[in-house]
């Protein structure tokens, strides 16, 4: 009778426990569910829904901060914000101007070299021109002087061989004067003998 007893006992223990462990693993099954079915709909929720969300919180629920506390740290924030703001833009002005400097810098630059090398250019010109204008005006005036030397050349030796043609024909016997064309055929060919003599002479002096 005892052992009986004990193993119904021991059957409703058992029992008991199973339809504890049953509640429990129900529970759990439960707890699961709504967590996923939280993160779902969390998950499903867009950007901009959550920042309206968000957004209508008081700023101590929000930021776990007291809201005096916050609105001085944005202003502060602001104002630090506003300051590099500032300093960026005048740095940037700063450059631009720079910049603007350099270009100015080098287009004049540029132009000065440009004018140098022109007025080179125009030197150069200018001088091989007067050098040109020099050479030639020596080269004429010594052609012009030797133009005249060897005409005074000329007109002196012309005469003075006409005063020896004259002298001996004045010791020589009269002949008979030939015509008028063969007197002055011969005085051309003399003329002419006379010249070309005259130039062999100057030349070879």
């Amino acid at each position: 009778m005892i052992i009986g007893e004990e193993f119904e006992y021991s059957n409703q223990t058992n029992k008991k426990q199973k339809k504890e462990e049953l509640l429990q693993n129900r529970q759990l099954n439960q707890e699961k569910q709504k967590l996923q079915n939280n993160l779902q709909k969390m998950f499903s929720l867009d950007l901009e829904t959550i920042e309206k969300h968000v957004t209508r919180l008081p700023l101590s629920e929000r930021f776990g901060i007291p809201s005096k506390y916050f609105e001085d740290q944005v202003l502060l924030d602001t104002n630090q914000q506003s300051e590099l703001n500032t300093k960026e833009q005048e740095q940037e002005q700063e450059q631009e101007k720079l910049k603007k400097r350099e270009k100015q810098e080098n287009t004049e630059a540029r132009q000065n070299l440009n004018k140098l090398d022109k007025l080179q250019k125009t030197e150069t010109k200018t001088k091989s021109i007067s050098l040109n204008n020099k050479e030639n005006a020596q080269d004429l005036f010594v052609k012009e002087m030797e133009q005249e030397l060897l005409e005074r050349e000329l007109i002196k030796k012309k005469s003075s061989k006409k005063e020896k043609t004259t002298s001996v024909e004045k010791t020589k016997p009269q002949k008979k004067p030939l015509n008028n064309q063969k007197l002055f055929e011969d005085e051309n060919e003399n003329e002419d003998d006379f010249l070309n003599s005259l130039i062999d002479d100057i030349l070879n002096d």
